[in-house]
């Protein structure tokens, strides 16, 4: 094992350099750094995303990484990542599309107190998720939402039932640009056990996830740091397996017929290996995409999105290769692995 203090470029640009491709997995107020990083040593650059104002100022790398000859895309990993690459699957099997609904969570394999919810990633990167602006398509333009809000429920076959749904930011990553004026709809929303967003509404009202600090005792405390001090570990439960949940709708026409194609998606941890769910479906996806652009199987230079640069097909055969089951109910079947 080598370690490197991913704060430094300099530090992360010996690690890198000599090498074809990076696989970033830091925390993502390291990405930029670490796409610097990736540009200067002329490798290929994937990340795990999921906080889109860090997205925003890689996108901006665009220029640089052509004159170096590398492909940076960022947000590859689950949401943003798989569920983008099946929406667009799913956008390329009809003629014409309305609306797209993705639905993601990471889950415990059953609900646990006192949030019904498992620590399954950095529980900060969650909150600023929660509670951050997310971009969408709405009457087919590019419109900034505000999120943790428009709660509804899902229903889904046993053992889950029924979850909850709301906004979340990050997931829909460059997605909005991509489609705007071809699709009216485009939008995202975290799973989560039923309960779950009531239980972090009150904890917001009551100020306990503020990032201002108040003065208790005559010394200064930022809530939502105590906060996360405290609840980082009660919320591991390192003995629950985890789970992760996806569910993508895209809906048009056919044909002259309105169609609708489902995708789903149920893991859970995998024993033999020891990886956890999350694990699995944020790795193994961003990297098949490496895997892609270091071997030349997608020719790309500059800023290269999932949904623009891969081919949906080839990509999401390459992720059931790999043992991710996705299920397709719809006019066309997913094409399967031979």
């Amino acid at each position: 094992m080598i370690t490197v203090d991913g704060r430094r470029e300099s530090d992360l640009f010996k690690r890198i350099h000599g090498h074809d491709g990076v696989l970033n997995a830091l925390p993502h107020d390291l990405n930029v750094g670490a796409a610097r990083a990736a540009i200067a040593a002329r490798a290929h650059y994937v990340d795990l995303g999921g906080h889109f104002d860090t997205t925003q100022e890689i996108l901006r790398l665009d220029r640089p990484a052509q004159k170096m000859g590398v492909a940076l895309t960022p947000d590859c990993g689950l949401a943003p990542g798989l569920c983008n690459s099946l929406a667009a699957h799913g956008i390329l099997r009809l003629e014409k599309v309305t609306e797209v609904k993705m639905f993601c969570g990471g889950l415990p394999e059953h609900p646990v107190p006192p949030l019904g919810y498992k620590n399954i990633l950095n529980l900060e990167g969650v909150l600023r998720n929660y509670f951050g602006s997310t971009y969408i398509l709405k009457n087919g333009q590019v419109t900034q939402i505000q999120g943790f809000s428009e709660k509804e429920e899902i229903s889904f076959d046993a053992p889950l039932g029924t979850l909850e749904a709301f906004v979340t930011g990050g997931a829909t990553s460059t997605a909005p640009w991509t489609y705007e004026g071809r699709v009216r709809s485009y939008s995202y929303k975290t799973l989560r056990y039923l309960g779950h967003f009531d239980k972090i509404l009150t904890l917001k009202q009551l100020g306990l996830l503020d990032d201002k600090p108040v003065s208790v005792d005559g010394h200064s405390v930022v809530p939502q740091r105590l906060f996360l001090t405290l609840a980082q570990n009660k919320l591991a439960y390192p003995e629950v397996r985890d789970m992760v949940v996806l569910r993508v709708i895209v809906r048009g026409e056919q044909v002259g017929q309105r169609m609708e194609i489902i995708y789903d998606l149920l893991e859970y941890e995998d024993p033999r290996t020891g990886f956890s769910a999350m694990q699995r479906l944020t790795g193994f996806p961003a990297a098949i995409a490496l895997e892609m652009l270091v071997s030349g199987a997608v020719r790309a230079q500059g800023i290269a999105p999932i949904e623009r640069t891969f081919s949906p097909m080839t990509y999401l055969v390459a992720v059931q290769r790999r043992g991710i089951r996705i299920r397709e109910t719809g006019p066309r079947p997913l094409i399967q692995p031979q």
